[in-house]
C-alpha cells in the first residue's frame, strides 16, 4: 500500500497509532518533488527527533565488561540493542562507526544513503550508559505505532530510561501559521513563561527582502530547555511558492524531566507548552 495509507486497521491498532506517514508535494525547478513525512494521528503533533539513555543492564549483565579487551561483549551488546530497535521501530543497527559524545563505540542505523539514528555506549565516564538518538528520517521510516511500542517497552524493561531530547512538530501545509505571526505573538506575550519573555531571533534574508528563500523565527536559545523553530518548510525544500510552514518545539532535559508519556501524548505537550 502507499506510504500514506492509514486504512484497514482494527480499533485496537488505531488506538496504538499516534502518528502516520503522509505524502506531501512541492515544486522544485518545474518538477514535482515527493516528500514522505509524519503527521500526528488524532493528536496535534508528531515526534521528529528523539534521544534517550538507559543502562547496559537492560540488555546484559551489569558486570559484563565492555571494552577492547572483550570485543565479543561489544558485539553481543550491539546485537541485543539492534534486535530491540528492530522490534520497536522496524530497523536495527547498520554498521559500526567511531565513538561520539564521549562514548567509545557508536553504531548507525539506516542505509547507505539515509541515516536513521545512532546507538552509542562504552567509555570510562559514561557509567555503563547507552544513548539512542533517532533522526527525523528514522522516525519517518519507522513502522506505525512505534511510539506505543517504545512506551510499553520502557514500562516493562527500562522504567528508568531518560528521554534527554524530544522534538515535537506540527505542519501547517497551507500556511495557517507563519513566522511573521509567531513574531507578532511573541511580542504580544504568547510565548511568555512565568511572566518572562524568552529571547528570540530572526533568521533568513526574507525578513528584509521577501524573495521567498525562507524565514525562520526562533524562540529560546540553543542552551534553553525549550526552543521553538517556526520556519518556511516548503522554501527549505526548494519551492518558493509553497505556503508550507513547520512549527517545531525542541525539549531538552536540562531543567525538565521529560516523562515517557510524551511518546503517546505529543500533541498535548506541544499545545500546552506556551500560551499561544
Amino acid at each position: 500500500p502507499p506510504a500514506s495509507n492509514t486504512g484497514g486497521r482494527t480499533g485496537a491498532e488505531q488506538r496504538d497509532v499516534h502518528s502516520v506517514k503522509k505524502t506531501n508535494y512541492v515544486m522544485v525547478n518545474g518538477r514535482l518533488k515527493e516528500i514522505i513525512l509524519r503527521q500526528g494521528h488524532k493528536t496535534a503533533a508528531h515526534i521528529d527527533t528523539l534521544t534517550f539513555t538507559l543502562t547496559k543492564d537492560v540488555f546484559i549483565d551489569h558486570e559484563t565488561q565492555i571494552d577492547d579487551a572483550h570485543p565479543e561483549n561489544v558485539r553481543n551488546l550491539a546485537e541485543k540493542i539492534s534486535e530491540t530497535l528492530h522490534t520497536i521501530f522496524g530497523f536495527g543497527i547498520y554498521e559500526q562507526k567511531n565513538g561520539i559524545n564521549g562514548y567509545k563505540y557508536s553504531f548507525v542505523m539506516g542505509t547507505d544513503s539515509v541515516k536513521y539514528g545512532v546507538a552509542a555506549f562504552g567509555g570510562l565516564n559514561q557509567r555503563d550508559s547507552i544513548m539512542i538518538h533517532l533522526y527525523g528520517d528514522g522516525l519517518t521510516a519507522a513502522l506505525d505505532g512505534w511510539e506505543k511500542r517504545l512506551y510499553s517497552w520502557f514500562s516493562a524493561f527500562a522504567p528508568f530510561a531518560k528521554i534527554t531530547r524530544c522534538d515535537l512538530a506540527h505542519d501547517f501545509f497551507n500556511g495557517e501559521y507563519t513566522p511573521d505571526q509567531a513574531y507578532t505573538d511573541w511580542q504580544a506575550g504568547g510565548y511568555d513563561n512565568r511572566h518572562m519573555r524568552p529571547r528570540a531571533r530572526m533568521h533568513g534574508y526574507d525578513w528584509l527582502d521577501d524573495q521567498r528563500t525562507g524565514k525562520t523565527f526562533y524562540i529560546g536559545t540553543p542552551t534553553s530547555s525549550r526552543m521553538v523553530r517556526i520556519y518556511d518548510k516548503g522554501c527549505e525544500q526548494g519551492d518558493k511558492s509553497s505556503p508550507w510552514v513547520r512549527f517545531e518545539l525542541q525539549i531538552r532535559n536540562r531543567d525538565y524531566i521529560i516523562p515517557h508519556d510524551i511518546l503517546i501524548n505529543a500533541g498535548g505537550y506541544l499545545t500546552a507548552s506556551y500560551p499561544v
